[in-house]
């Protein structure tokens, strides 16, 4: 007899995503799946729809059309439940006065953390970020980097098993950029589901299994960095060469994560 082995279903799929304001579209009809475990990266030039798909994910606007499932979730018809499931990484915010600790205690609060696991979640937290040492640390004296790592460790704090990083690298400079590449990579490691909105194919390079180029709210083209380096597509090449800065051919040597 064979086995037949179920395959785990889609921790996030997006339909024919649109969102519009007005006569311009921020997003035309997107549409992608991710497995549980996946570092999806998305890249395009300012304007091309990022964020815009980042904050629709997080409950944080509502799409003109399309469909999105998040664990199999409506963020439409269930948007509480989805947040539980869902952990979203903006530009870094905290207030300066606070701790490090009373940060994460406000956040794990509005994330609806009960108070018996809430010290637990934060310290567990804390550590994978590399911020636990920093725990009575005020806001306000940490570095660009340490904000960065805090505002992932914000989004954790309810254990979701989507996170969505908007820009996580910018500002950086590249021993943070490591540093904190090395942590999304043992979340995804821990079978988080990440969405990665990046700058540069580089940022992404040797984190995310797949990537998206955005152009105009278009998606563009999807895959392995280098089946994106590899594309025949000369329009797709020329919008990679002006995102690297006119040399994506230096990523060719960054390598990808092992898929197998």
């Amino acid at each position: 007899m064979t086995e037949v082995v179920a395959q785990a279903p889609p921790a996030l799929v997006v339909e024919g995503l649109t969102k519009r304001y007005g006569a311009v579209a921020a997003l035309d009809g997107v549409s992608f799946a991710l497995p549980p475990g996946t570092v999806y990266g998305l890249v395009g030039p300012n304007g091309s729809g990022k964020t815009t798909l980042l904050r629709i994910l997080a409950t944080l606007e509502r799409p003109t059309a399309g469909a999105v499932r998040l664990a199999g979730l409506d963020p439409l018809a269930c948007p509480g439940a989805v947040r539980r499931v869902v952990g979203y990484a903006g530009p870094p915010i905290g207030t300066p006065e606070l701790t490090v600790g009373e940060e994460m205690a406000a956040a794990a609060r509005l994330a609806g953390v009960g108070g018996l696991e809430r010290g637990e979640s934060i310290a567990a937290m804390l550590q994978i970020v590399d911020l636990y040492d920093r725990r009575h640390r005020r806001v306000a004296e940490l570095s660009r980097g340490d904000r960065k790592r805090l505002a992932v460790a914000r989004a954790l704090v309810h254990d979701p098993t989507v996170l969505l990083l908007d820009g996580p690298f910018e500002g950086l400079d590249g021993r943070a950029q490591g540093e904190l590449r090395a942590v999304l990579a043992e979340l995804a490691a821990l079978g988080k589901t990440l969405v990665v909105a990046a700058s540069t194919l580089a940022e992404l390079a040797g984190l995310a299994h797949a990537v998206g180029v955005l152009d105009a709210g278009r998606l563009v083209a999807s895959g392995p960095i280098e089946q994106l380096l590899a594309t025949a597509d000369p329009a797709v090449a020329d919008l990679l060469r002006a995102l690297e800065g006119g040399d994506a051919g230096l990523l060719a040597a960054a390598g990808a994560p092992d898929l197998g």
